[in-house]
């Protein structure tokens, strides 16, 4: 989790503050998780860690408009995800290749070295593909600014203000998370624990948006969605490698023993994810929202003021 600013704001300008309306507030937070796409796109502070808070960006701004699905309707809420997701579909295979070579860089580097000239030679073509075609990183920019605009057109007029307008969005992604959850530990497929991570993701960045009302006492809930998204994620990298390794190729490259250690590895991820689920999706929907209602009655009771 994130220090405390200078400003005061625990979480660097992602929450909401107590002063302001729900929709101003989506305003500014979306706004500035725009910019950080613009900025990853554009190199800054380097390729790697740019792509990487662009993602990350993405994922924010998926997760505040399920906050508000409800108020907006289906017809502007998917026109806006729908855009965010093929953003985030484009920048995909790039992440995922180069997670592939740090997973390999820190398992079995003397071990597979044709299979890392394989995975650096695929991510090599994919920044080629993407960052030196003029047209397709035009495209790219272009589809982010034109996100920024129609967000700006959205927010905040098309939001009241008050609890209730964020109460029914948490409840759902609590509620997908706890079914996506129960699933993944019936089943045990990657696909399902792929689906659980994405809501507990969806989770963690509406939390992190309420934080700065009470950061005491709502900085527990997000430290352990934090730690749950970061054991969710090294799962789902692992799974990614998996799929790209085949024992039959390589011959003496060390393939199997690598498939082995990565599997056993993940295995131990998912036992840590179950122990952590458990703490972060053990309560009914309707305890966590009671508790995150008078989090938000005691910082603004202005609202129910006369």
């Amino acid at each position: 989790m994130q220090t405390m600013t200078t400003s005061g704001d625990p979480i660097g300008g992602l929450g909401i503050a107590a002063a302001e309306t729900v929709g101003a507030g989506l305003a500014r937070i979306g706004c500035g998780q725009f910019d950080r796409v613009a900025d990853g796109l554009a190199g800054h502070p380097d390729r790697d860690t740019g792509l990487h808070e662009a993602r990350k960006a993405i994922k924010r701004l998926r997760a505040l408009l399920r906050l508000v699905r409800r108020q907006l309707g289906e017809p502007v809420f998917e026109e806006h995800d729908g855009a965010l997701r093929d953003l985030a579909r484009a920048l995909a295979p790039l992440r995922d290749a180069r997670v592939s070579i740090d997973i390999l860089d820190e398992a079995a580097t003397a071990r597979c070295p044709g299979l890392r000239t394989v995975l650096a030679g695929r991510y090599q073509a994919l920044l080629g593909a993407t960052f030196g075609d003029p047209a397709a990183l035009a495209s790219l920019e272009r589809a982010v600014g034109e996100g920024r605009r129609r967000w700006e057109a959205v927010f905040p007029g098309a939001l009241p203000d008050g609890f209730e307008v964020v109460a029914a969005g948490i409840t759902r992604t609590y509620r997908r998370g706890r079914k996506r959850m129960a699933r993944a530990m019936r089943r045990g497929r990657d696909r399902d624990f792929h689906e659980w991570r994405k809501e507990a993701k969806h989770l963690r960045h509406q939390m992190e948006m309420l934080l700065p009302l009470d950061p005491v006492a709502l900085a527990p809930a997000v430290v352990r969605l934090v730690e749950l998204g970061e054991v969710l994620g090294s799962e789902h990298d692992l799974t990614v490698v998996i799929g790209m390794v085949d024992p039959s190729e390589g011959g003496g490259d060390g393939r199997s023993s690598l498939l082995g250690a990565l599997s056993q590895r993940r295995a131990g991820l998912r036992a840590a994810a179950r122990r952590l689920g458990t703490e972060v999706f053990g309560s009914e929907p309707a305890v966590l929202v009671a508790g995150l209602e008078r989090v938000w009655a005691a910082a603004r009771p202005a609202e129910g003021a006369d």
